[in-house]
């Protein structure tokens, strides 16, 4: 019944949920983690990795960049490894994660801006150090000048390498992209 949770408006914290299914509640632990030392984060994902492990990709509002960081949870203590800058600058918008089914490698999207739109870059997270490492370049989805083509925007992984990134495009309506 325990999960790990990462909730805030602002300031956003990592902490274990103790949920107890009989009488239908929901109680924090005492241990936590501060994301982004407690600067500004808007948008965020979470992709576990068993059950003490977990990779955050979130967008920093203080800085805008995107960073990917490991987590460990040991009991109710959350330990956060070194965030991993994935993206220099972007503008609020959904960022999502998800992670090669029995792999250590995910692969992360956000939101850049209205000249770049939609972007996705692969990583590797090795549990034993709980350290995040970059894998490849930084791919372009979709994108149209002065458009915010992405800021709504949806990934799920399918199998064989392959995840499908969905997304609302400059005519409003949604479009999907394969990526290997």
């Amino acid at each position: 019944g325990k999960y790990l949770a990462v909730v805030g408006g602002g300031t956003v914290y990592a902490r274990v949920v103790n949920v107890n299914y009989a009488a239908g509640t929901v109680s924090p632990e005492n241990g936590y983690a501060t994301l982004n030392s407690g600067n500004d984060v808007r948008d965020w994902d979470v992709e576990s990795y068993g059950t003490d492990k977990a990779v955050i990709s979130y967008r920093s509002n203080y800085d805008s960049k995107v960073y990917v960081v490991g987590v460990s949870v040991s009991g109710t203590t959350v330990t956060l490894g070194t965030p991993v800058e994935f993206d220099a600058s972007t503008s609020v918008g959904d960022v999502n994660i998800r992670r090669a089914t029995g792999t250590s490698k995910f692969l992360t999207t956000w939101y850049k801006d209205t000249s770049d739109g939609l972007l996705c870059r692969m990583g590797d997270f090795n549990t034993g150090t709980n350290a995040v490492s970059i894998v490849g370049n930084e791919l372009t989805i979709d994108s149209s000048f002065g458009t915010a083509i992405g800021v709504i925007n949806a990934l799920t992984y399918t199998k064989d390498n392959k995840w499908i990134s969905v997304f609302k495009a400059v005519s409003g309506y949604h479009k999907g992209a394969v990526i290997s």
